[in-house]
């Protein structure tokens, strides 16, 4: 490829965007009539109940839970990194309080950064369940770190051998996650407390077996029926999915209790626990975990890394990135997503309403406000053009001093509708040549919807959904006009602004839209935008894709962003009988075989 032509195509976010389409025939796939079946499926209901087929009758819904099907098998799951290290620190606390917390927190923290960064791409960093080498040699590094503390630690959790069996049973249990068995006792106080030097030694090997076991770096969850594929959990395996899920850590002493007692799993207990995890604040870092990978937040461009180029510093204007404005954006979407969970409004309005939630006076010169909200009282409307949630400044973040209609179009097919949208053509063909003064929009036009071209078919279907915010530039600032900047920063075009499209949002909708905002009200007048939220929540939380058999799970999550709120939606998951429940994979019919 020709390197000016190459340039031209990598800002347009041509190449690198998989903003291609698998069968030729547009991203937007046929009637949704069929049911989710994995990752990259686009089907999804065309409402929430039901769809209809060419002879005018009414189908079942694909959606429809069917509770004689076996949930599909879930395979064992290690911690993420933040559940590792949140474990951890609950760990340190309950060994030896602050005491062993304040010894050994450098060379924990030191370890704990050596760790692999759980990956979020396409997929979520909860889907990542890589297990490397290098995750077993750091889990066996930081619990050796915690275990050592214990050596010159005065006075020990465990004053003497005759306190060791209580510590065994006390501190192994909720390291451990489930109570052990008296077997277990007896390994752990003979063949691992036992065969040390001294006492001091023994607490301190205790410690580390634990904390290095698959039983603590993973959810290890065996069930209550080791003879079927599908088993009740345990209350204490019910109690750690249930923390580690909504608040990213180990089971508190409350819902520890209710596990000993076998009252967690009473339906009444269950639901009184769920609210209370779920109302708690302690469930806004997993929560907004989801967010930043399902909107993939942690992938806004650094800012300040293209001040000083001639083009983006006469863009920017008086707007100075710094080299952290990219984070300050991210942290406005969550602060506006936040809002709308606490005030229960359901996900409509989350891509409608111009709630003004901006609190951060760096931000707030991109949306154009000099008052900031104070994050307590009833937000007003924004009066700058700016509305839901497709309008924040963190949908249009290019780090250049254009915008990239095909990089918003190709996310709005695949993180808002779950629209599959194959790999750009190895073979691009000969190129066009561009005028650099013209527009984003004429631009990308030229590009990639020349009539007979390989590209024209997909970008058919990906492009309208990316003019249709072309109102706001490459910092989320509105424009009532496009000025475009040559290499050297002088002005080479003002354009008007072309926001006029048919974005297909619905299979056969030739619904024309002006703006963001006509494009938000179709979206939320499409069933897709909720199906395909559920599936995204589904991965985050089983940490897989989902299958034809995980309707009775995905269901309800859509239903609540449908017809409730957001934050039943979260909540609905873990209602359904699966979230108590693991299915295992076929087990082999030989004598002696277990899991």
């Amino acid at each position: 490829m020709n390197p000016p032509f190459r340039s031209v195509v990598l800002a347009l976010g041509l190449i690198g965007a998989g903003g291609g389409c698998g069968g030729g025939s547009g991203a937007t796939k046929a009637p949704s009539t069929d049911a989710p079946t994995n990752a990259t499926s686009s089907t999804t209901p065309t409402s929430p109940s039901s769809t209809t087929d060419t002879s005018g009758t009414t189908a079942p819904d694909p959606w429809a839970c069917d509770p004689t099907a076996s949930p599909t098998a879930t395979p064992t799951r290690r911690l993420s990194r933040a559940q590792y290290e949140a474990a951890i620190w609950d760990a340190v606390d309950r060994i030896g309080g602050t005491a062993l917390r304040s010894r050994v927190a450098t060379e924990v923290d030191a370890q704990l950064m050596l760790l692999p960064s759980d990956h979020a791409d396409e997929a979520l960093s909860r889907q990542d369940q890589t297990v490397s080498q290098q995750h077993i040699d750091g889990w066996y590094l930081v619990a050796e770190a915690v275990a050592d503390g214990l050596l010159d630690l005065d006075p020990l959790p465990v004053s003497g051998p005759d306190e060791v069996p209580a510590f065994i049973d006390h501190l192994g249990s909720r390291l451990l996650r489930r109570p052990l068995t008296a077997e277990e006792q007896g390994f752990y106080l003979d063949e691992v407390y036992g065969p040390a030097p001294t006492h001091r030694d023994g607490v301190r090997d205790l410690v580390l077996v634990w904390l290095a076991s698959p039983s603590f770096t993973s959810h290890m969850e065996h069930g209550t029926d080791t003879a079927g594929e599908t088993t009740a959990l345990s209350p204490h395996e019910a109690a750690a999915r249930l923390a580690f899920h909504v608040w990213g850590v180990p089971p508190d002493d409350e819902l520890w209790a209710l596990a000993d007692s076998g009252d967690l799993l009473d339906e009444s207990t269950w639901v009184a626990q769920v609210d209370r995890l779920h109302s708690d604040p302690r469930a806004q870092g997993p929560r907004e975990r989801f967010l930043t990978d399902w909107l993939q937040l942690d992938a806004l461009p650094d800012l300040g890394a293209s001040v000083g180029t001639p083009a983006f510093d006469a863009f920017r204007g008086s707007v100075d990135p710094g080299a952290d404005l990219h984070e300050r954006v991210a942290r406005d979407t969550l602060d506006l997503i936040q809002w709308h969970l606490a005030a229960g409004h359901d996900l409509d309005a989350l891509l409608t309403q111009p709630a003004h939630t901006v609190m951060d006076p760096e931000v707030a010169a991109l949306y154009g406000v000099e008052t900031l909200w104070d994050g307590v009282s009833e937000p007003i409307d924004l009066t700058t053009g700016h509305g839901g949630l497709l309008t924040r400044p963190s949908f249009h973040l290019t780090g250049t001093a254009t915008t990239n209609p095909i990089h918003k179009g190709v996310w709005v097919r695949r993180r808002l509708l779950c629209d599959t949208l194959g790999d750009p053509p190895a073979d691009l063909g000969e190129l066009p040549v561009l005028d650099p003064s013209h527009s984003a929009r004429m631009r990308t036009e030229q590009l990639t919807e020349q009539e007979g071209t390989v590209c024209a078919t997909c970008h058919a279907s990906i492009n309208p959904l990316g003019y249709a915010t072309e109102a706001f530039d490459g910092l989320g600032r509105p424009r009532d006009e496009e000025v475009v900047y040559g290499d050297d920063g002088q002005v080479l075009a003002r354009w008007p602004i072309d926001d006029t499209v048919v974005p297909l949002v619905d299979n056969g909708d030739r619904t024309e839209a002006t703006g963001a905002a006509d494009l938000a009200d179709l979206l939320a007048a499409s069933a897709k935008p909720e199906a395909c939220i559920s599936r995204f929540w589904f991965r985050h939380t089983w940490g897989r894709s989902e299958t034809d058999a995980d309707a009775c799970e995905l269901a309800p999550v859509r239903d609540a962003l449908a017809e409730g709120s957001l934050a039943e939606a979260f909540r609905q998951t873990t209602l359904t009988p699966a979230f108590r429940q693991r299915t295992f994979d076929d087990i082999p019919a030989t004598e002696g075989a277990s899991r």
